[in-house]
């Protein structure tokens, strides 16, 4: 989904490529026109979960196996198809979510993103404060981590399709995070 507020090539890029997934008959819905105005009254956690949520709704009209579905949300990045593939392919597809690293100058997405016992990572390498994580990254390998956002995210569907999880903002009592984090949190169902 695209909100229909990009200036730039994004609306023919993803046309193009629902093209190709059609094509390929992978079962797919882009959207391409504005779905929420963005209002005074929204604040930008709030605002992302009903625009992220609003994406998620064709995946309830259509038929899915839940275990062997996927939901990619891709960010405002430039990615390779190849990446995509490889983040799909990770750990042979034995994930509940994965993510890669995004950067900006440096590790760019520390807002989100959280090492399995729940720290902060590091906007510089190896971004994680654990050794062996550390270890993992100068290695290539995957490491479990709580949360993370971080550009492009590959999700396993059940969540969503049997116990009908959805993006959200704090609740009372909670600190205020993205949420991205939360539904990372929430994802544990």
């Amino acid at each position: 989904m695209e909100n229909g507020d990009s200036k730039d090539n994004t609306i023919p890029q993803l046309n193009a490529f629902k093209i190709k997934l059609d094509k390929a008959n992978i079962q797919n819905t882009i959207i391409t026109k504005h779905i929420i105005n963005r209002t005074y009254k929204y604040r930008r956690y709030t605002f992302l979960s009903e625009l992220r949520n609003e994406a998620l709704k064709p995946l309830y009209k259509l038929k899915w196996d839940s275990n062997d579905t996927r939901i990619i949300f891709l960010n405002d990045i430039y990615y390779k198809v190849s990446s995509v593939i490889n983040l799909i392919n990770t750990n042979n597809m034995e994930y509940d979510f994965a993510c890669g690293l995004d950067f900006y100058y440096a590790f760019y997405d520390v807002l989100v993103s959280r090492d399995f016992s729940k720290r902060n990572l590091m906007n510089y390498y190896p971004y994680f404060k654990n050794p062996i994580d550390q270890q993992l990254v100068r290695n290539g390998l995957p490491i479990r981590v709580f949360s993370g956002w971080n550009g492009m995210v590959i999700m396993k569907a059940t969540p969503f399709l049997e116990h009908n999880l959805l993006f959200r903002k704090h609740r009372d009592g909670e600190k205020m995070e993205s949420e991205c984090y939360f539904i990372c949190k929430d994802f544990g169902i």
